[in-house]
């Protein structure tokens, strides 16, 4: 999920970077350092991902084999925002923008508002309930002035064609994440922040019993301005146990095990607090960010132990994997890919390697907006330096070991003859590779980090 500046529009005034998006750090957008903030799967497609980029979004539909792009102007946004993102039913994706929920046709060629009554609010968050996928909730949050929201729950029970509303929120209430309890659809939880005047805002948490309909809020102890609260997770079979990550330098893992009644700490991180991943079973967590290395714990809160050097932007786990978004210079990909709970990965994809749009006809907004908008995105991201931009990268669904990928002029590792065992095919060739563990990566991050100080990312759900 996303970093961009919200209040300054929720509150109709100019606050420029004093933002509920802003609170929790700089955004990230167009004409920053290239990278990842998100990757989602399809509801019973793994073959199918889909990840939010800071130059739109790329998406493969052979588990990584190949990749292609879809520029921010053909979605319906353009500038410095990472727009939240979902797979409906029927591999249909979602965006969270300023004017609302856009939503993409199965192949992905054509985006478009979603009419009705989440046209022209400001969507904050959108998801899709894991039990239904056909049911997605979007989060609106518009601002009245003077501290107050117009903050709403919209609910979808046809993969976001249309929606209805579920419940407005008091007007010192702004939101930032919504979710549904995996095991009881009308379990929905959010967060966000209380509005207490001038500026000050407390981080607040809201349950429902009655799917949406009618909400519980509650202050959350020890989140503010600097470190609000985004909902990490929700517990496969126990809608009472969940997780909330607060955002800022030092952030924090919160669990509770009561339906949000209570919250206790089972994390402090060092830096911003950019992934989390609880596994698909509800047992273990793996939790991460730009000041640490992947930690591997119990969901219970305890045991957490540093398993991989690598410092994700963001960490997914799904039957097929755990994916994390991480930086090439220091772990070697943009998406990796990790069969053994989060201890090595195989790099999956990388941003030097995008072949380029996807493939569309003319009269769609892909077709119609990419091909103009890749010749300036393709130097921004590095891929007009790879003499073969086609080649693939990873381990795609091949089931690859784990691997390496250099940098532009170097040999990107992969297992397998997906490239003729390490025949020649530019900066993307992919050839046989030793493990890559995630301690191999420690000196470049590191040296990484100086580089990407400035950079924080406010989404984490697992």
């Amino acid at each position: 999920m996303s970093s961009r500046s919200a209040v300054a529009r929720l509150l109709g005034v100019s606050l420029a970077c004093a933002t509920t998006f802003a609170l929790l750090g700089p955004a990230h957008a167009n004409g920053r350092f290239p990278a990842a903030f998100q990757l989602v799967e399809a509801p019973g497609d793994p073959d199918h991902l889909l990840v939010q980029v800071t130059y739109g979004f790329v998406s493969t539909r052979d588990r990584g084999a190949t990749w292609a792009w879809t520029c921010e102007k053909a979605i319906g946004f353009v500038g410095d925002i990472d727009p939240p993102i979902a797979i409906a039913e029927g591999g249909v994706s979602l965006a969270a923008l300023f004017d609302g929920v856009v939503r993409a046709s199965p192949d992905g060629c054509n985006w478009g508002f979603v009419a009705g009554p989440t046209e022209g609010r400001f969507t904050i968050d959108v998801s899709v309930t894991r039990s239904d996928p056909r049911e997605v909730v979007a989060l609106t949050s518009d601002g009245l002035g003077n501290d107050r929201f117009d903050t709403r729950l919209f609910r979808s029970v046809d993969a976001g064609a249309t929606f209805t509303l579920a419940s407005a929120f008091p007007e010192d209430f702004i939101a930032e994440t919504v979710d549904v309890a995996p095991s009881d659809p009308s379990r929905v939880y959010v967060t966000g922040f209380f509005a207490l005047g001038e500026g000050v805002y407390a981080g607040a948490f809201g349950r429902s019993d009655d799917g949406g309909a009618t909400f519980e809020l509650s202050a959350i102890e020890g989140s503010d301005n600097g470190s609000g609260p985004f909902l990490a997770a929700v517990h496969p079979t126990d809608p009472d146990v969940l997780f909330v990550r607060l955002g800022g330098l030092g952030g924090r893992l919160l669990r509770s095990g009561d339906g949000g009644t209570t919250f206790d700490g089972i994390f402090d991180a060092e830096g911003s607090l950019q992934g989390f991943a609880l596994s698909p079973d509800g047992s273990t967590i793996l939790v991460g960010g730009e000041g640490d290395p992947i930690h591997r714990g119990s969901s219970e809160g305890g045991g957490f132990e540093v398993v991989s050097q690598v410092r994700p932007k963001c960490l997914s786990w799904f039957e097929s994997g755990v994916y994390a978004c991480g930086s090439e210079t220091a772990e070697g990909f943009t998406i990796g890919v990790s069969q053994d709970q989060g201890e090595t990965f195989a790099p999956l994809y990388s941003r030097y390697c995008t072949p380029g749009p996807l493939d569309c006809p003319a009269g769609t907004p892909v077709g119609d907006e990419c091909d103009a908008e890749w010749v300036k995105t393709r130097p921004t991201i590095g891929a007009d330096q790879c003499p073969d931009t086609t080649a693939t990268v990873g381990a795609g669904g091949a089931g690859a070991t784990s691997t390496s990928v250099g940098a532009p002029g170097a040999t990107a590792g992969a297992g397998g003859d997906a490239a003729g065992e390490g025949e020649s095919g530019g900066c993307c060739t992919v050839a046989p590779g030793a493990s890559r563990p995630g301690r191999d990566v420690a000196l470049a991050a590191a040296l990484l980090g100086l580089a990407l100080a400035g950079l924080r990312r406010r989404r984490g759900r697992g």
